[in-house]
């Protein structure tokens, strides 16, 4: 949305009172008892300054663990909780004073004092976004739980210059499913291209959450990087009835998300074109992307509003 103005002077009085908003919103300040010891992590600082991957914290936290999309707002973030005990590598949800939350990952645990490595920060005294190491307890560092992941990808340098390099077996086997997440089966749709690159194009089950504020229906397409991704649709009717021809949302993707093998597909149907959905109702959907040309779809999920 654009702003104009004839007069001079209310422009100029006008820019300075947006770019205080905007700077108000976009600070990070978790719920916390007292604030937390925060330095800058030099080494990823570096290595991503520039990059989304300084400035977003769910990107960051996917450079070393898988994550589950759908992460967007802190909702979708809570419900990956499933431990309440922290261990490095453990991947800690935030509480922030904002919809969105934060994730960061657990670097070390002393006792109860606890230091996580975290992106899109701001630093007293350094302009932008930067990736730190924050330490402090649960409360101070706004930690309201931890999300185990299977694996971690890649060794995650610790402040003291040493690294994380796996999780055990044992805490792999014990992660449990958290239970606000309604899990579809198990099985891929799966649709094989003949494309110039010869890919075998996946469309992931979808999977789905509800809060009292709406629902949210979420895949991940994987690809080769030549492969274009140029639409995605959201399909959605009530259960019971016949699926409609005409998607409830859908986007169109110019670049195709070429360079990239994972593009994420992410809705929230209950805002979607500023239709509401009726509260207690199940409803059926369907998630749907071009991709070569080549339409794919997941199987029908259903998910019931609160």
């Amino acid at each position: 949305m654009h702003f104009y103005s004839h007069r001079k002077k209310l422009l100029f009085t006008t820019i300075p009172f947006f770019a205080i908003v905007l700077i108000c919103l976009l600070a990070i300040r978790p719920n916390a008892s007292s604030g937390p010891t925060v330095r800058v992590a030099s080494y990823y600082d570096s290595l991503y300054k520039g990059n989304s991957v300084q400035t977003n914290c769910v990107y960051l936290a996917r450079k070393f663990v898988e994550l589950p999309y759908g992460l967007t707002y802190f909702e979708g973030k809570k419900n990956l909780i499933n431990s309440n005990t922290p261990s490095e590598g453990y991947v800690a949800i935030v509480k922030t004073n904002n919809r969105y939350g934060h994730v960061s990952i657990v670097v070390n645990v002393n006792g109860s004092t606890i230091t996580t490595l975290d992106g899109n920060w701001t630093v007293s005294g350094r302009s932008g976004r930067h990736i730190v190491y924050r330490t402090g307890t649960a409360s101070q560092l706004g930690i309201v739980g931890y999300y185990v992941p299977k694996y971690i990808k890649q060794s995650i340098q610790k402040p003291n210059g040493s690294t994380i390099k796996s999780i055990g077996s044992k805490k792999t086997e014990t992660v449990k499913t958290p239970t606000t997440i309604t899990k579809k089966t198990s099985v891929e749709a799966t649709t094989s291209l003949s494309t110039p690159s010869r890919a075998s194009i996946k469309l992931a089950t979808s999977r789905n959450y509800s809060t009292s504020k709406g629902v949210a229906v979420y895949s991940t397409i994987t690809k080769n990087k030549t492969d274009r991704v140029t639409k995605a649709y959201l399909y959605l009717w009530k259960q019971g009835s016949k699926k409609t021809s005409v998607p409830l949302d859908q986007d169109s993707f110019s670049k195709g998300f070429t360079n990239q093998t994972s593009v994420s597909v992410y809705y929230r149907p209950g805002i979607a074109n500023n239709k509401r959905l009726a509260s207690k109702t199940t409803y059926n959907y369907q998630i749907t992307a071009v991709v070569n040309g080549k339409t794919i779809s997941t199987p029908i999920g259903t998910i019931r509003t609160k």
